[in-house]
């Protein structure tokens, strides 16, 4: 607690709570922005780079948002429906190219 790993998840939850409402609105600049702040608050937390993926995919960077997703499932996501849904939108990227 003392290095201030807590104070980092918090900003780094924070952060992907603001990118997700950005992506909602279709603020892709702000929620870039955002996955790029947790990233950094909380490095490679899976979550990153799901907001990643899903910013990317939406910008037309398929290739990009793919890796983002695999790094994303490599993180080992918590929940079998938050993994599904990676996996739903790697299988949307794919379609895509």
């Amino acid at each position: 607690m003392a290095d201030g790993g807590f104070k980092n998840y918090l900003a780094a939850k924070n952060d992907l709570s603001d990118g997700r409402q950005a992506l909602k609105k279709g603020d892709l600049e702000a929620a870039m922005v955002s996955a790029k702040a947790a990233e950094k608050n909380n490095p490679g937390f899976y979550q990153n780079s799901w907001l990643l993926a899903e910013v990317l995919f939406r910008q037309g960077k398929p290739a990009e948002a793919a890796q983002a997703c695999r790094r994303a499932l490599d993180g080992q996501p918590a929940l079998i429906g938050e993994r599904r849904k990676i996996q739903e939108l790697l299988g949307r990227i794919a379609a895509k190219k």
